[in-house]
């Protein structure tokens, strides 16, 4: 199957580019029913050809993070991995599951994060984020957390529920 190349935090390749990869990386195998998830990818309203996507495995991986391409008619050589930085989580593989969303005008990104490292905690939401330049390469703010969304009264909160525990 296809994939792209898929870097470590520290630069070193993972995943060669390519469209008959059939290896293994330090994090196992590229073919496991888990792996290689795009849980999002936004169009920016400015340049339909300029994308960001979020490929992330809820529980982390060194390929979980934010990908982008400036023109998708490329294909896959068009594609790289961003280093971002959310908040606290510098290490793009504990960026986990994200959904996008620009703003109408593009000036502005959106990004609701799921963070791996607290998977076992009350909640995984790392947050949810603004990028007000409508970069995916931000800078990063966050505009509301767990604790904001119980208190607002805007996220469904139950027992055995916590805000964000699907996030």
């Amino acid at each position: 199957t296809w994939m792209p190349e898929i870097k470590d935090d520290a630069g070193n390749v993972l995943v060669p580019a390519g469209s008959n990869w059939g290896g293994n990386t330090a994090s196992g195998p590229t073919d496991a029913a888990y792996k290689n998830i795009v849980n999002d990818i936004a169009v920016d309203p400015k340049n339909p050809k300029h994308l960001v996507a979020a490929i992330g495995w809820r529980s982390g991986d060194a390929y979980n993070g934010f990908y982008e391409t400036n023109d998708f008619t490329t294909g896959p050589s068009g594609w790289h991995k961003l280093s971002v930085t959310l908040g606290s989580i510098t290490n793009t593989s504990d960026v986990g599951y994200t959904t996008f969303a620009f703003s109408k005008t593009g000036d502005r990104l959106y990004a609701m994060v799921q963070q791996p490292s607290k998977i076992n905690a009350s909640s995984s939401l790392a947050g949810i984020f603004v990028s007000k330049t409508g970069s995916p390469n931000g800078p990063w703010n966050k505009i509301a957390d767990q604790a904001q969304l119980h208190n607002s009264g805007s996220a469904l909160d139950r027992k055995g529920y916590g805000v964000g525990v699907q996030a």
